[in-house]
Order: C-alpha cells, then sequence, then structure tokens
C-alpha cells in the first residue's frame, strides 16, 4: 500500500508540475504562431490582438506591482518587482506595435505609397516592424511570466498539498 501511494504521490507532482509549467509553453507556441502567421501579411489587421495584449499584460503587470508591494522579504518583493517592470515595458512595445500597424493599414497611407519610392521603402519597413516589436514583447512577456510562475510555484509547498490530498 506504501508503495502505491509514493507512486501516485510522485505521478501527482510530476503531473502538477507539467501542468504548472506546460501553459507557459502553451501560450509561447501561440505567440509565435501570432507573430509568424498572422504579423507575416501586412495587409492583415491585426490590431485587436496587440490591443487585447497591451490590456493582458498591463493587467500582469499592476498584479505584480501590486503583489510586490504585499510582501515583506525585500529579495521575493524585487524578483516580483522586476517581473511587473518587465510586464510593463512589454506592454509598452504591444502599443507601439498596435499604432504602428495601424498607420500601415490606413487607406491613404497604401495609396501614397504606390507613388512615392521613398514612402513605399518607408510603409514597407514600417509594416516588418510590429512583427519585431510583437516578437520582442512576447519574448519579454513569456519570461516574466516564467520568472512570475517559478517564484510563486517555490513560495507553495506543492507536496504538501498532495500528502494532504492522498
Amino acid at each position: 500500500m506504501e508503495t502505491i501511494k509514493k507512486g501516485l504521490y510522485i505521478v501527482l507532482q510530476t503531473l502538477q508540475f507539467t501542468l504548472w509549467y506546460g501553459s507557459i509553453s502553451v501560450v509561447a507556441i501561440i505567440g509565435l504562431f501570432f507573430v509568424f502567421f498572422v504579423f507575416a501579411n501586412p495587409v492583415n489587421d491585426t490590431i485587436s490582438i496587440t490591443n487585447y495584449a497591451f490590456g493582458i499584460v498591463a493587467v500582469l503587470s499592476s498584479i505584480s506591482f501590486g503583489y510586490s508591494r504585499c510582501l515583506e522579504d525585500k529579495e521575493v518583493q524585487n524578483k516580483i518587482r522586476y517581473c511587473g517592470e518587465r510586464f510593463l515595458h512589454s506592454a509598452i512595445l504591444f502599443l507601439l506595435a498596435s499604432i504602428m500597424k495601424y498607420f500601415t493599414l490606413q487607406d491613404n497611407v497604401q495609396s501614397m505609397s504606390g507613388d512615392i519610392y521613398i514612402l513605399s521603402f518607408f510603409v514597407s519597413f514600417v509594416s516588418v516592424f510590429p512583427m519585431a516589436l510583437f516578437l520582442s514583447s512576447l519574448i519579454n512577456f513569456i519570461v516574466a511570466i516564467r520568472d512570475l510562475s517559478s517564484i510563486l510555484y517555490s513560495m507553495r509547498n506543492p507536496s504538501q498539498d498532495i500528502r494532504k490530498f492522498i
């Protein structure tokens, strides 16, 4: 009976760890999909994606800053505040990507770019730039969410939770 409990404990602990960190991998894959398949087409309207991402990351930044203020351990407080700063930087990059994408989708900008060679080059450059901003922001977001998850995972005692369950 003790061997079965020990095996179940190991399985549940592995499952809990995989679910805790596996969701970050899923978000990374979805984000990369949007970067390379949606932003690769410059005429595709992806402003709503960057606006939603901005809102989500801005909220995570606010939560991180608020949570860091209520902690007593200065080291953990600084780590969580740094995650909030990364989220804030990521939100700003999402906002910039949205503004640039909106600029490139305007009809008068696209019609003028065919007439003037320099403007055509500028619009082509600016239409690729949101993809780079989105990718940079996504990397920043994934690193921050991974670090925040690691901090939160280390603060709780998952093995004790599983032992209570078994």
